[in-house]
């Protein structure tokens, strides 16, 4: 969902609605459920399309990298839903500037080959993604937060109430 509401692509919108939403969701960035998910998400297709090749997929390369932005995001603005846009996701973040440029060339690499190009494999790149999927394997789950469920419940009951006529 927290993707979902930072898309920019909107099939359906109730700003009223989707602005609690979004301040909810704001609330659940740092949850333990939000690291596994792109965690286990950057796993499985590191798994399925990486694992020891020495070649990779620039497509399926970003099905990776992308979780483990994620995962970057959310160590280094914590309070923050990590934006959708891979542009916007990286340029707020304190990255190292290789890595940055990396990510760049391999944009543009993907942007110049045929849907599924490929090519060799890069160690910073690789480095980055296996150091953020670890980070959120071992990350503790923050106790000091409010009794989110609660309020999770709380506003899906404000929500049928108020919206179900919509």
């Amino acid at each position: 969902m927290l993707e979902w509401l930072s898309s920019p692509i909107r099939y359906r919108w109730n700003d009223a609605l989707c602005e609690k939403l979004i301040a909810f969701a704001a609330k659940t960035t740092f949850g333990e459920a939000c690291l596994h998910h792109y965690r286990n998400l950057a796993q499985k297709q590191w798994d399925r399309h990486v694992g020891e090749s020495q070649e990779v997929s620039f497509k399926t390369y970003f099905y990776i990298l992308r979780p483990a932005l994620a995962i970057s995001w959310i160590r280094q603005i914590p309070d923050t839903p990590p934006p959708m846009n891979l542009h916007d996701l990286i340029k707020d973040q304190d990255l190292a500037p290789d890595l940055v440029g990396h990510i760049d060339r391999l944009l543009v690499l993907k942007s110049k080959t045929k849907e599924m190009g490929r090519g060799q494999r890069i160690a910073i790149v690789d480095d980055f993604i296996q150091d953020q999927m670890a980070w959120a394997a071992v990350v503790k789950k923050n106790e000091d937060r409010h009794d989110l469920m609660a309020e999770g419940n709380n506003l899906l009951r404000h929500i049928v109430k108020k919206f179900a006529e919509v």
